[in-house]
């Protein structure tokens, strides 16, 4: 909306000037050419005897001034003497001659500075100029000449090479976007663009706003109308699908250039260490940026294909103008010898007339590179250009005896080519050389270019997106199962049935995914086999702990039965002092395997017990009471928190693990003096902590993997069951235990449990 907004402005503006136009370059030989006339003798003499030389004055001013480039323009001449008079036909009227141009000055006229000459917007819809030369005759009586100009009519405006259009004016290079035409009374007097204008203006004017908006035939049509009967019409192709998409896929071409950049320049590294870039986006990364240098490498060679083209256009057309002018000029002008500077006038005339048929400048130069004759002498009169033959041009033809040379020649910053043939008559002699400098249309060229480009930026904007989405199907197809694979492997678990992916393609992820299956069967029997063994050490382990065990008490039964035998054998008389000895040792080494079969009973049943809600606080204050009774030792306690802590769990089992716990860390003290216990109770989030600590000797780092191992200890005596025991109680109600160690320091251990709704 808002360029259809813009256009339309611009429209408004480019009218009102067009409506206004005038002529730059015109404005620009005005000076000189007023000048030129002023000092020119041969016209003083023709006004001091009017009456007899009017036409020969007519004639000498058209052919010495108003021919070139003024050719372009209707022109009346008028001489005003002190005395002269002039008839105006519409009313009948005779007015005094100087007082008629100065009224038309006053009301209509705008001065060119520097010069004679005035712009006139009388509003008949043509491009008027007005110019007063003022002139002393012999007898000393003033005269004026007034010659007044009106752009013919014409249904076509031609265009002017690009080094003489002054860069300050924008109207004429703006409007060549748009197809215009001219009506002066609803009359088309010029017309320029690609719209087939009709002679009769068929647009009606909004009887209320002076612009108009109308689509018609493809296009959208705006109708300037202004206050007096010219009218202006702008024209441009209606928006279709291709304008709208190309604005889109300029954008997305912008973000997806700007990214590959950001990728190009370190980007993608970055984003691999932050986000790992899986299999499938790299598929995806590459298939967008091969589509995307393929853009690149085509749109480049399509680019340079067009210029080449164009150029390659250019060189044609110019050498088949080349070729015509010489047939010409060859039929018309070399039978007669007038390639000198005294037929000046006439080939300059031919020369024009000639450019006009063509649509190309044509110079004429002799054979020693001398300037003879052009078809626009304002050039050559601005010093634009120099009125010597290129050298290169004049060498190739003169000394390498070259029939035709086309080449590229510049002037500033404006290149262009030029071509040049010579000139010979029936005996091979040359007569002079034909020159065609080619003005190519930069702005023709550029929008060539460009409507290629916007070609290929909907198309490769299209097959990107494409890309992208075959893309994405691709790598998702070929990754689902490497994706499956790699889910399969995170959830792998030993202790469970580990299933088989299911992959019919015989590809290479099909070769991948029948070896991860053959490879998680393997697994699987080998899971099977290690647990069977670990069964088989862990029972084996326990039966030699177990043999161990009751071995130790078996061993002095053994001894003391065989001497308490030997005794009575022997008749001894305090046989009967041994034999209550021996039943004394008899029946502790008997209470020894009785705590051992208790101890193998209780780890074999938990994690069997009697749970309730149980007030964890009072539970650890029973056990600190219990441990505080050693001199040596001093056992503090804090509770970090206001209220109850309830955990669902059996009572007797959590003493039992802080029992373990304290009695564990009496022994780790010893015989220490200022041994030191410290419990305390904190809550985090929706758990009890009780950490117990002490300072005693600490655990050993080699130790600490084996520490809840069911049958393993550090103590001399003892099964080692206690921490294992203590273990299966906290993680049945579902806490967790663990510890903290510094060798020579002490000991902490931590113990972990949920605490109840009713807290």
């Amino acid at each position: 909306v808002n360029a259809s907004q813009k256009d339309k402005e611009i429209r408004k503006i480019l009218a009102i000037s067009l409506a206004n136009e005038r002529d730059p370059i015109a404005e620009v030989n005005f000076p000189q050419l007023a000048r030129n006339m002023h000092s020119d003798d041969a016209i003083v003499d023709f006004i001091d005897k009017i009456d007899a030389h009017e036409l020969e004055l007519y004639s000498y001013i058209e052919e010495n001034y108003l021919s070139g480039y003024f050719a372009k323009y209707d022109f009346q001449i008028t001489v005003c003497l002190s005395t002269s008079q002039l008839h105006i036909e519409s009313s009948g009227e005779v007015v005094a001659c100087y007082e008629f141009f100065e009224h038309m000055l006053n009301e209509y006229g705008f001065r060119i500075p520097g010069s004679s000459f005035y712009h006139l917007n009388n509003q008949n819809g043509r491009i008027s100029y007005l110019g007063m030369i003022e002139y002393v005759l012999p007898d000393g009586a003033e005269a004026c000449i007034y010659i007044e100009l009106d752009s013919k009519l014409s249904k076509e405006l031609l265009g002017y090479p690009e080094l003489l259009i002054d860069r300050t004016v924008s109207v004429k290079k703006q409007a060549s976007d748009y197809s215009s035409a001219k009506y002066f009374d609803n009359v088309l007097i010029a017309r320029t663009g690609g719209y087939n204008y009709p002679l009769s203006n068929i647009f009606k004017a909004d009887s209320v706003s002076q612009y108009t908006f109308v689509s018609a035939n493809g296009y959208n049509h705006m109708l300037y109308q202004d206050e007096g009967r010219t009218s202006i019409i702008l024209s441009r192709p209606n928006v279709n699908l291709l304008n709208v998409t190309a604005s889109f896929a300029w954008i997305f071409l912008f973000f997806y250039f700007t990214l590959a950049l950001w990728f190009a320049f370190g980007g993608l590294v970055r984003l691999s260490e932050s986000s790992m870039p899986s299999f499938k986006n790299r598929i995806k990364y590459t298939m967008v940026q091969v589509l995307f240098l393929s853009l690149i490498l085509v749109g480049t060679v399509t680019i340079a294909f067009s210029v080449k083209s164009f150029e390659q256009k250019n060189l044609d057309n110019l050498n088949e103008k080349l070729i015509s002018v010489m047939v010409d000029v060859e039929n018309r002008i070399l039978p007669y010898d007038v390639l000198h500077a005294d037929f000046n006038q006439y080939l300059t005339s031919y020369l024009i007339e000639l450019s006009n048929v063509f649509y190309s400048d044509i110079n004429l130069y002799k054979t020693s590179g001398e300037l003879l004759a052009t078809s626009r002498p304002e050039v050559f009169n601005q010093d634009l250009f120099g009125k010597q033959m290129n050298p290169l041009a004049w060498y190739e033809l003169e000394n390498n005896h070259a029939a035709k040379l086309i080449h590229s020649e510049s002037i500033g910053n404006l290149e262009y080519l030029s071509a040049y043939a010579p000139l010979v008559d029936a005996a091979n002699n040359k007569l002079g050389y034909l020159n065609l400098p080619y003005f190519t249309r930069q702005g023709e060229f550029m929008r060539e270019v460009f409507s290629v480009i916007v070609a290929l930026v909907n198309i490769y904007a299209f097959l990107i997106l494409l890309a992208i989405l075959i893309a994405v199907f691709i790598s998702n197809k070929i990754a689902k199962p490497l994706e499956l694979i790699r889910q399969r492997i995170s959830t792998i678990d030993i202790t469970k049935h580990i299933e088989t992916i299911n992959y019919e393609g015989k590809d290479e992820v099909g070769q991948l995914v029948n070896e991860y299956n053959r490879m998680v069967v393997e697994l699987a029997e080998s899971a099977r086999k290690l647990a069977q063994s670990q069964r088989q050490s862990a029972w084996r382990e326990m039966a030699k702990q177990i043999a161990h065990e009751i071995k130790n008490p078996l061993t002095p039964i053994k001894l003391n039965l065989q001497l308490l035998v030997k005794a009575k054998k022997e008749g001894r008389t305090d046989w009967d002092k041994l034999f209550d000895r021996f039943a004394s040792s008899l029946d502790e080494q008997i209470s020894s395997l009785s705590n051992i079969a208790t101890e193998f009973s209780n780890f074999a049943k938990m994690p069997v017990g009697s749970f309730g809600h149980v007030e964890i606080v009072g539970v650890v204050s029973d056990a600190v009471t219990l441990f505080s009774a050693y001199p040596n030792i001093k056992v503090n306690s804090r509770v970090e928190f206001d209220g109850k802590a309830v955990v669902f769990a059996d009572k007797e089992q959590l003493q039992r693990v802080f029992v373990n716990l304290f009695k564990n860390a009496v022994q780790a003290i010893g015989k220490k003096e200022d041994g030191l216990i410290t419990v305390s109770l904190s809550q985090l989030n929706n758990n009890v902590v009780v950490e117990v600590s002490d300072n005693g000797k600490g655990i050993p780092p080699e130790l600490e993997e084996k520490l809840f191992n069911p049958n393993f200890t550090t103590k001399s005596g003892g099964m080692g069951l206690g921490l294992a025991i203590s273990k299966g109680i906290v993680e049945v109600v579902g806490g967790k235990i663990w510890f903290e160690t510094e060798p020579d320091k002490g000991t902490s251990f931590f113990v972990k449990l949920p605490l109840t709704s009713q807290n």
